[in-house]
């Protein structure tokens, strides 16, 4: 102090003026120089373990550098992340399903500056909208005017199928922006995490892998069924007219190929990918709060003594942050998870009374069409228990804290009031508003709706199977057969 003021009145210059102007200029730089040591301090004595969550906490990036905007408000996303976006692209872990969304028709905002791409990434989506719109006009057509020749339940679930796929590819396109930026912080918060959201990964491609298998093994019973199909017959089922006389046979099959290729790529396409981007937001979020629940258990066992209310503080802001993430993505997607879900009821109803009517398909007379049946059916159940369960998941994890908070509010735990009363807060805040992931705010998705669902699906079935006694004798024959090939294969001949 002594310097700062003899170094301040042996200035040239004595007016009072410049002397308060040197004055506050000096002691604003003691200032600043004083915040960077504490801040220095506060960050190199923090625990090692807790580096990551002190950096996300406020709305740091491993490669980025603080932003001089000061804190965020919660769930808002940082300058920095603005910042550090193309870098942050490069670990993006949801590249592969934006890409398969892409190839099927889907908008998502391209994050490149590639001009072809994005060119491709505006114009696609639009001519899958197109082809929707032309195969739902073409469906209801034929409905109204009878110009098909296959059953009726079928083509009422095409049309349940392309209404929900126009559905989802209409709310992803009218909030590409805001899914995009739920994207980057995705990147964000997984890039502060510990482990860097490497396991993820793993998950994600493992869906969009399976995604895949599913659409080749549609298109290859597609060309099955095509092969056995009366060119005339099957131009007419489609575009609802009569063929020229002058067309060939190959030419109709052609054209009939043409259609149902367009129909597995953009309708089903987009029925099976726009659930593995949500099942891939839900796993984001729910190993989240699965390594913020760890580094809670962590702290409690070997920093019980040494733990203070900051630490609290900050991992209770991290955990704001993941639940500001999971009520926009429960915004995004609430009205595709309602509409999908709905369309997934709907068709296992259709799907399982078509089998109980159509006596060709229950005698698996076609064994191509009763093959593609089976796939649909199979995958749809698959995709609803898959989606069910990554979205509980994430209300399962985000609560999993609790027990552990309980502990830390105990009177034996050895702990200031400062930091109870920071546990308490936290404790508060997971119990008076839980995350959940609903439908459109009409359910919400636990593993119980699972079960109501499927009791609800099981007592439709039943009551279909009482209506149709050819479906109860054909159901008695199978497994009267069963069990007689059982018993042939387990008894002992006599010699």
């Amino acid at each position: 102090m002594a310097n700062f003021l003899s170094d301040t009145f042996t200035d040239e210059d004595t007016s009072v003026s410049k002397l308060c102007n040197n004055c506050f200029k000096r002691l604003f730089d003691a200032c600043a120089a004083m915040a960077v040591m504490v801040s220095s301090v506060k960050l190199s004595t923090y625990p090692s373990t807790l580096k990551p969550w002190y950096n996300s906490c406020h709305g740091l990036s491993v490669m980025t550098l603080p932003s001089r905007r000061g804190p965020n408000r919660v769930g808002e996303p940082s300058h920095s992340a603005k910042i550090s976006k193309d870098k942050a692209c490069d670990r993006d872990t949801l590249v592969a399903v934006a890409a398969s969304l892409r190839i099927v028709g889907v908008y998502v905002v391209a994050q490149t500056s590639s001009t072809v791409l994005k060119t491709f990434s505006i114009t696609f989506p639009f001519l899958s909208l197109l082809f929707q719109l032309l195969n739902i006009g073409l469906v209801v057509f034929g409905l109204v005017h009878s110009t098909f020749q296959g059953f009726l339940l079928s083509q009422l679930s095409q049309l349940l199928s392309s209404v929900c796929a126009l559905i989802c590819s209409v709310t992803l396109l009218c909030s590409g922006r805001r899914l995009n930026w739920i994207r980057i912080r995705s990147i964000s918060l997984l890039a502060s995490l510990p482990d860097r959201g490497e396991s993820c990964s793993f998950a994600v491609v493992s869906l969009i892998v399976v995604g895949w298998i599913y659409m080749c093994a549609r298109f290859v019973a597609l060309c099955w069924v095509l092969n056995n199909q009366i060119p005339r017959e099957a131009y007419k089922n489609v575009y609802g007219v009569e063929a020229a006389h002058s067309s060939s046979p190959r030419t109709l099959l052609l054209l009939v190929g043409l259609y149902w290729y367009l129909n597995n790529l953009f309708t089903n396409g987009t029925l099976v990918f726009v659930p593995i981007y949500y099942m891939a937001f839900c796993i984001v979020l729910s190993h989240s709060f699965n390594v913020h629940c760890r580094r809670l258990k962590s702290m409690q066992r070997s920093l019980a003594r040494l733990m203070v209310a900051d630490d609290l503080a900050n991992i209770r802001a991290f955990y704001e942050r993941v639940c500001a993430l999971a009520l926009d993505v429960n915004r995004a997607f609430g009205r595709i998870v309602f509409a999908w879900y709905i369309k997934i009821v709907l068709s296992i109803c259709v799907d399982f009374t078509q089998l109980f009517s159509d006596h060709e398909l229950l005698d698996s007379a076609r064994q191509e069409e009763t093959f593609l049946f089976s796939l649909r059916v199979v995958y749809s159940f698959l995709t609803f228990l898959g989606t069910c369960i990554a979205a509980a998941q994430v209300s399962e994890n985000a609560l999993r804290p609790l027990p552990i908070l309980h502990t830390l509010t105990l009177r034996s735990s050895r702990l200031d009031m400062n930091t109870k009363m920071e546990a308490h807060f936290f404790l508060s805040r997971l119990s008076a508003s839980p995350v959940v992931l609903t439908g459109w705010d009409f359910f919400v998705i636990s593993r119980s709706f699972i079960l109501s669902v499927a009791a609800a699906l099981t007592t439709y079935i039943v009551i279909m199977i009482q209506m149709n006694p050819k479906a109860m004798r054909t159901i008695n024959r199978l497994v009267s057969t069963a069990l007689n090939s059982t018993t042939n294969s387990t008894s002992v001949p006599n010699d």
